[in-house]
């Protein structure tokens, strides 16, 4: 987040239907013990902004996102926890599994978002 604002600006964000409707329920947001609220408002101040733009997808299972990503199921974090998979080349060699968390990248910058 950038204030009110999507700090990616030019990045379509993806996350898993099962996980949407758990932290963007605002009844699931009031059933929560204290403290853990501000966690579902995280999750809603930072991909409102995303969703309000038009730069959100959501997405349902495993399948390839964008050529060479391929999200796994791996609920139990949370409802809708994914992984994903890049592959290198079309053999299916070379990949590995990357966990993902939509509220904070390491070391993403705004140029890498735009490409």
């Amino acid at each position: 987040m950038n204030g009110d604002s999507r700090y990616f600006p030019n990045a379509t964000l993806r996350a898993d239907q099962d996980d949407i409707d758990y932290w963007l329920d605002s009844a699931n947001l009031e059933a929560a013990p204290e403290g853990q609220k501000g966690f579902f408002r995280g999750a809603m101040a930072s991909l409102n902004p995303y969703i309000e733009a038009g730069a959100f997808e959501v997405f349902e299972g495993p399948q390839e996102l964008v050529p060479g990503i391929y999200s796994q199921a791996d609920p139990g974090h949370t409802p809708g926890h994914s992984t994903y998979r890049v592959e290198s080349d079309d053999e299916g060699e070379g990949y590995e599994w990357l966990p993902v968390n939509y509220t904070y990248a390491p070391g993403a910058s705004d140029e890498a978002a735009s490409e």
